[in-house]
């Protein structure tokens, strides 16, 4: 079978060419021939109308509306006020400064510890936490406020998980989760008042000259094994995972959706665009799940063997699932004559055969992978899903810069002070 040419940039994560090597891909920048386009990000909508019609990305257009805190809370407390029991596992949250005043207010009323982050920060930077009794300041820039949710507790330490999702698709909908990733840990016991004792985030705790990286990073299967080992009920912990992970990425699947099709549109059976996604995820001390935010561009960097074997390993079995086509490679670079857009459409259309082994590779792909599949499935939660997608799909396009206070705060659950 011949190699999936691949057009990967320098500028990638070291774990993206080891995977690439793992799965004997063929790595050519900037080759027209590459089936699959790689990249760490993507800033405007013309690159993917720069593609060439056979070529498949690593990025889904307008996935900023889920994994921009603002725009992430507000897609999810739209179907709130539908569905509150069914989204039950995001912490209380405030945009500000739009609701400024009504959360200084909140602030007062609950005597609540709420941690403040900004709307497109990353690695630990910008966080603020605010105890009962601190006095608040209004942020000079979009962000969120979140109630700060008590979590379970390993060692006296507070950790949170940070779980792998693969979008395969957008058109139909096909969601992934990984059945392994990085439980991140506090380099601080619990009950103090330092940052190391309550924000998990890895580069944060690095700075902590009292801990070794192997403290704060693990993988996710060996915490859970200890778990399992105190009768913990982990695959019941991972089912709620997965419905959590499904209803967030329908909560903005109607603007991802229309961006797909007018940026990215599928070719025949397979899908032009996928995307890993970063589920940040704390267990209270009941073990819920709570999801705390979702990145487009997790942290693909490793700090032990052990991680640098789970994340290589989850970046190749993510690549055969989501790029199946080094059939579709070979009958491609076959051919001695230029393609071009009705040259390639005629070769999907005309060779059945094709289709069929893209469709084998994926089912193979998806058998001998830590990756299973969450949407569509059998299960039985799955016709509540699809009444909240078509509820999502109907809702009108909103802006939250242009929406008055009294409906956000509405939007937030709650009765105004």
């Amino acid at each position: 079978m011949k190699k999936l040419v691949v057009d990967v940039v320098e500028n990638v994560f070291p774990s993206v060419f080891l995977a690439m090597d793992e799965i004997d891909a063929q790595i050519l920048p900037g080759s027209d021939t590459a089936i699959l386009v790689w990249r760490d990000s993507i800033h405007t909508r013309e690159f993917f109308h720069n593609l060439k019609p056979w070529q498949t990305v690593n990025r889904i257009p307008m996935i900023e509306t889920l994994c921009h805190k603002a725009f992430f809370i507000h897609g999810i407390q739209r179907l709130q006020k539908f569905f509150p029991e069914t989204y039950h596992f995001i912490p209380q949250s405030y945009i500000l400064p739009i609701l400024d005043s009504y959360f200084a207010a909140e602030i007062k009323r609950t005597k609540k510890t709420y941690i403040v982050k900004p709307d497109s920060g990353s690695f630990g930077r910008g966080i603020e936490i605010i105890n009962p009794g601190d006095e608040y300041k209004t942020p000079k820039f979009l962000a969120i406020a979140q109630e700060y949710i008590e979590s379970y507790l390993i060692d006296n330490t507070k950790f949170d998980l940070r779980v792998y999702v693969l979008l395969s698709s957008i058109d139909p909908l096909e969601i992934f989760v990984y059945r392994d990733g990085v439980a991140r840990f506090c380099s601080a016991k619990s009950g103090t008042d330092s940052k190391f004792s309550k924000l998990t985030n890895v580069e944060l705790n690095k700075k902590n000259p009292d801990v070794e990286i192997s403290q704060i990073s693990k993988l996710i299967s060996d915490v859970f094994s200890t778990m399992k080992s105190k009768g913990i009920d982990v695959d019941e912990i991972w089912s709620k995972i997965d419905e959590a992970v499904v209803l967030c990425i329908i909560s903005c699947y109607g603007d991802i959706l229309k961006a797909v099709q007018q940026s990215c549109p599928k070719i025949s059976v397979y899908s032009r665009c996928f995307q890993l996604l970063g589920f940040d995820v704390l267990l209270d001390q009941n073990l819920k799940p709570w999801v705390l935010e979702v990145n487009y561009r997790p942290s693909l960097m490793f700090y032990r063997p052990q991680e640098r074997r789970m994340k290589v390993k989850m970046l190749s079995e993510l690549i055969r699932i989501a790029c199946p086509l080094s059939s579709l490679q070979g009958a491609f670079l076959a051919r001695k004559k230029e393609w071009y857009g009705l040259s390639f459409m005629s070769l999907i259309s005309n060779e059945p055969g094709i289709i069929e082994a893209i469709a084998r590779s994926k089912a193979k792909a998806v058998e001998n992978s830590k990756f299973v599949k969450v949407y569509p499935t059998n299960n039985p939660h799955q016709r509540k899903w699809n009444e909240v997608m078509k509820k999502q799909m109907e809702l009108p396009p909103e802006n939250i810069f242009q929406l008055s206070k009294p409906l956000m705060e509405a939007m937030c659950g709650q009765n105004p002070p």
